[in-house]
């Protein structure tokens, strides 16, 4: 299935969900490597005939034009109760695994779970159900647009910690690393499946 905007021969509809950035899962950067996300999606829908558009937005803005109508729905969205106003849910289709990154192994050694990092200053994407989740548990969260941020925030010192789903910021690390300087620095813990 491709994501163009000629539809398939025959009855067809076509379908617009709005994709964030979350590799390798999905890629905004490469159209020719979407990430598996879009391909299972790009394959399930052309199966039923229905063109997929599978623009890229930053979280925020794709969970907005999502709730707005302006698009029909996301590439996906972790649930949290206070989404199911705005949004219908499948089954789940699988999980993350949520982790803390830390420059200091110390730092991870007195973490088990979210809240023994009450008094951390801990960055999360802004927008990700994790936001809520550190709030919940009192941690002082720093927001950021993206995991390339947040690390840049981590490395110059101005975090404790990172907060966030495995799968992105392995990616970051240690396939894309854009020169990040130090980044091997960089160590983490898992906390949780999402």
């Amino acid at each position: 299935a491709q994501n163009s905007l000629n539809s398939p021969v025959g009855n067809h509809q076509t379908i617009t969900l709005a994709c964030n950035p979350f590799p390798p899962a999905k890629i905004a950067e490469n159209a020719n490597q979407p990430g598996y996300d879009v391909e299972i999606l790009r394959t399930a829908f052309a199966s039923r005939n229905i063109s997929l558009l599978t623009p890229f937005y930053p979280w925020k803005r794709a969970y907005f034009l999502a709730k707005t109508g302006q698009v029909d729905g996301l590439c996906s969205c972790s649930y949290l109760p206070e989404r199911e106003a705005d949004f219908l849910y499948s089954d789940t289709l699988g999980h993350v695994r949520v982790s803390l990154y830390a420059t200091n192994e110390e730092v991870l050694e007195t973490v088990d779970r979210i809240e023994d990092a009450r008094n951390m200053t801990v960055g999360v994407v802004n927008g990700y159900n994790l936001e809520t989740s550190a709030r919940e548990a009192g941690i002082d969260v720093i927001m950021a647009n993206s995991e390339t941020t947040l690390v840049n925030l981590l490395l110059s010192r101005r975090l404790d910690a990172v907060l966030s789903f495995r799968a992105p910021m392995d990616y970051l690390l240690n396939v894309k690393n854009d020169g990040i300087p130090n980044a091997s620095t960089i160590k983490s813990k898992i906390l949780s499946n999402d």
